[in-house]
């Protein structure tokens, strides 16, 4: 069998509710590595937490990489490097931040895996619930970062059509060079252009020299339809979004709390 490769999603798509998987699903993903495809965990959290759930999976393949921040860092995980880093100008750090506090909107970005944030809000308590990153209060952002960061994460937890007044704001100004999509109901992220999960789908296939009609990735929120769209076989789970499902070539007949990425594995991998 060639060897083919699955781009999964982490948050309501490989894990459960209980930010878990089942021992079926473990027993699926430890095959397909027996069997020489690759597991590429692909997902919108910072580096540093994926590293986290995949010790605490015991899912660390040997020669596997992980695609973190929405695609802005491909990390090979053997030799601790980055592979592909993508990362937002100071200048557009400067305009997203600016229109987040016209309209008194969370927002954080990282630096070194410490969670940068200039006012101590219940909304930052809630992320850190899954995200279990150091977090430093700043008074200004920019001024604090010695780097330009991968991305940034605005959330509401009871308003999203102000989320989506933001991402317009933020896209009538920096839509040539930032990406504003939604992870959740909750999560609106900025990241730069050229990242994205389907980028480093395209990105990471070309250097393994796997063709994309051998990759499949699967998700469930509007920040996964890139990699739908890129992969040869794009998968929805069954709780996905229906505008993620519309993008899919494939949909899960069971949710993320019923195994459903073993109906993708059973479909494209057997």
């Amino acid at each position: 069998m060639p060897k083919k490769i699955l781009f999964t999603d982490l948050d309501g798509t490989l894990l459960n509710d209980r930010k878990q998987i089942s021992e079926r699903t473990k027993k699926a993903l430890y095959a397909l590595n027996e069997q020489g495809h690759t597991l590429v965990f692909t997902t919108g959290r910072p580096l540093s937490s994926v590293l986290e759930v995949r010790t605490a999976l015991d899912l660390c393949f040997p020669d596997s990489y992980i695609i973190a921040y929405n695609g802005s860092l491909i990390w090979h995980c053997d030799s601790n490097t980055p592979v592909i880093e993508h990362t937002i100008c100071m200048d557009d750090v400067r305009s997203i931040l600016a229109e987040t506090h016209a309209l008194n909107i969370h927002c954080h970005t990282y630096e070194n895996d410490t969670i940068l944030f200039e006012r101590d809000r219940t909304e930052l308590t809630y992320y850190r619930t899954h995200i279990h990153l150091p977090a430093r209060i700043v008074t200004d952002i920019p001024s604090a970062l010695t780097k330009e960061p991968y991305k940034l994460i605005s959330i509401h937890l009871t308003d999203h059509a102000l989320l989506k007044e933001l991402q317009h704001r933020v896209l009538a100004k920096l839509s040539e060079r930032v990406t504003a999509v939604f992870s959740n109901e909750y999560y609106l992220e900025f990241y730069p252009i050229a990242s994205g999960k389907g980028n480093a789908v395209k990105s990471l296939c070309h250097m393994l020299h796997i063709p994309l009609s051998n990759a499949a990735a699967i998700g469930d929120e509007s920040n996964d339809i890139s990699m739908l769209d890129a992969a040869g076989l794009g998968c929805a789970v069954a709780n996905a979004n229906p505008l993620v499902k519309e993008h899919a070539d494939f949909v899960t007949t069971h949710d993320n709390n019923h195994d459903g990425i073993c109906d993708l594995i059973g479909h494209f991998f057997s």
